[in-house]
Parts: C-alpha cells; structure tokens; sequence
C-alpha cells in the first residue's frame, strides 16, 4: 500500500535524441516524485550535480506531487516508452521484479534494523532481476513502516473486520493480508484516499507516519497501531533503454549522486519516522498496543505466516522465501535484544 509515500518520489526518465557528434543533445531524465515541491531539496540538488558534473550532457527534470500519477500510471507509461524510470514505491517495483516483495511481508520485521540488513543480503538477487526485466536499479529509499490507522481502537480481530479497510488496487500482497484475517477491503486508488476517509466510505487504512501527514490523512483518524505491518520503501529504477545510452562514465557519475543523496535522505527518513509518529500523537493520535501475549497479537502473527506461505510460488519461489528467512533468523540469533520499537 503506500509504501512510502514516504518522502519519495516517483521517477520518470525520458530520453531527447542522443547522437555521437559534439553538438548532441542532452539525454534527459525525466523524474516524477509523489512529494510536494516543498517536502526536500534532494531532487533539486541531484538536478544541479548531474547537469553540472556530466557537463551537460545530462539533464534532470523533476515532476513534483505526483502529477504524473501514481505507481500504475508511472510503470504503464515506461512500459508504454513515454517514460523511462521512476522514484517507484514496494507496491509498484512488485509490478516489475515481483519477489522485491519479500521486504514487504506482514507482520515479520520488527525494526529497521532488521530491514537493512536483510535487504542488504538480498540486494544481488533482486538487483539481477531487475536487470532482466530491463531495468538498472539505482538505489533503494526508506520511509519506515507501514502502521494501521483507525478511527477507534482495534483491540479485537473482531473488530477490525466491521471496519472499512482501505485497500490499493490489484495489490496481491495486501488482498492475501486482509484474506487471511477475514477482511473484506474497499478498493482505490492512492489519490482518492482522503476524499473517501471524508465522505465515509472507508474509514482504516495502513500507512506511514509520513504519508498520513503529508497527505493530510491524520486529521480523519483517531488512533495508530504501534505494531508495524511491514516496511515501507521503494527504490529508484532506469530503462536499461535508456541507460544504454548514457556513456559510461556519466552512469557511474549518476550512481554515485544518488547513493550520496537518497542514502543520506533515507538516514533521514529513518529520524522522521519517529519525528512524524511524535507530531502525531501531539495532534491527538493515539497509540494502540496489545499485548504480546493476547489473542490480537497472537493472530497478526499468524496472518502473516499464512500470507507469506500463500505467496511462495505467486511473487517469489520457496528458494527466495527460505533464504531471506534465513538470514533474518541468524540475524535474531546474532542480536537477540531486536525486537519492536515501543512508541511511548
């Protein structure tokens, strides 16, 4: 679901004639990004260094607040050759590489931490496939987790299944999530959220910190879950298309600008996650924690072993599956004092 909403962007790559003669064009990157122009100075920077240390043989042009769409309309358009990449959420990049969505599982990560260094370990795997679908993955971005926001408390599985559950279309994910808890979602698009939080018709969903304040979700709930539902990040793509036809020495130029950038953006995020849970409970949102031993907990857990189960074979394989569970495991058993972040 919204996966980061994050203080992320959507990036769109477009490229203007490229020739070999010294009076060529410059290729441009087209960039959109889901962020309010005034969320950050991150894209405007990485603007500047690529026009400036390419020598103009690169241009960057960024689309802000998402005006160019959401994920869908982002992946379709690149599929389409109208555009060549994207600042792309979860949800969308499992569009392309669908086993990407093994960072995303419910219920299974407990802090960053643990994300980190799972991705990390993963990150050859997922990067190749990327690579075969015809895309250059440039760099990975967080936000941090995804929580569920109500209007009352939900304390019962009981409850949460008389609520109006928020759900992204065509998100295989999230519909075997709300499958395995018995939950009957309302279906829509990221931008008709607040407009359908206003008029009723649904009235929970799952989001970061960051997103329900940007996009002003905060003020139409009551309550935020302290449990996470999983990890919320996306990742910045290239049509190898048009990579292809940057020198090479400009590639390893754009690379480096954007680990510096969206790695230093992401350490960031990471602090605002908590800045963002902080300015929430100080507008009047409440943290809900069940306890760890009671039936609520006990059956979010179960939730999610049921969905990632469900998956093995329709977004990644049982190879995939086992493997990142077995680093995540030895991780545990390296650091036994990982567990969730209380939000007091």
């Amino acid at each position: 679901m919204i996966r980061c909403i994050l203080a992320v962007a959507v990036i769109f790559l477009g490229t203007i004639g490229f020739r070999s003669d010294a009076a060529a064009e410059p290729i441009t990157i087209k960039f959109s990004t889901l962020a309010p122009k005034n969320s950050g100075t991150v894209y405007e920077t990485i603007k500047k260094e690529i026009k400036e240390q390419t020598h103009n043989e690169v241009n960057f042009k960024v689309y802000y607040g998402g005006i160019q769409g959401d994920d869908y309309d982002v992946i379709k358009k690149m599929k389409l050759g109208q555009l060549q990449g994207g600042s792309i959420t979860a949800h969308g990049l499992g569009e392309i590489v669908p086993e990407v969505r093994l960072l995303e599982l419910p219920y299974l990560f407990r802090n960053m931490e643990e994300v980190t260094h799972v991705r990390k370990e993963m990150e050859p795997d997922l990067v190749r496939k990327f690579s075969e679908a015809g895309y250059i993955h440039l760099n990975w971005y967080d936000i941090g987790f995804n929580h569920v926001f109500t209007k009352i408390p939900i304390t019962s599985i009981e409850i949460a299944r008389q609520q109006k559950w928020w759900m992204w279309e065509g998100d295989i994910l999230y519909q075997t999530i709300y499958d395995s808890l018995q939950i009957s979602p309302v279906y829509l698009s990221l931008t008709d959220v607040l407009t359908s939080l206003s008029t009723k018709l649904i009235d929970a969903a799952p989001a970061p910190p960051y997103a329900a304040i940007a996009f002003r979700w905060q003020n139409k709930f009551s309550y935020m879950d302290e449990r996470p539902i999983s990890s919320s990040f996306g990742a910045m793509i290239v049509k190898k298309s048009l990579w292809d036809q940057i020198p090479p020495k400009n590639q390893s130029i754009i690379q480096e600008i954007f680990k510096t950038h969206i790695n230093r953006a992401t350490q960031v995020n990471h602090d605002r996650y908590l800045q963002c849970i902080s300015a929430l409970k100080q507008g009047g949102i409440e943290i809900v924690r069940n306890p760890a031993d009671s039936d609520m907990e006990k059956q979010l857990l179960e939730a999610g072993v049921k969905t990632r189960e469900a998956l093995a074979g329709r977004l990644y394989s049982r190879e995939l599956l086992d493997k990142m569970m077995s680093i995540l495991e030895n991780y545990r058993k390296q650091h036994p004092d990982s567990r969730i972040l209380a939000l007091d």
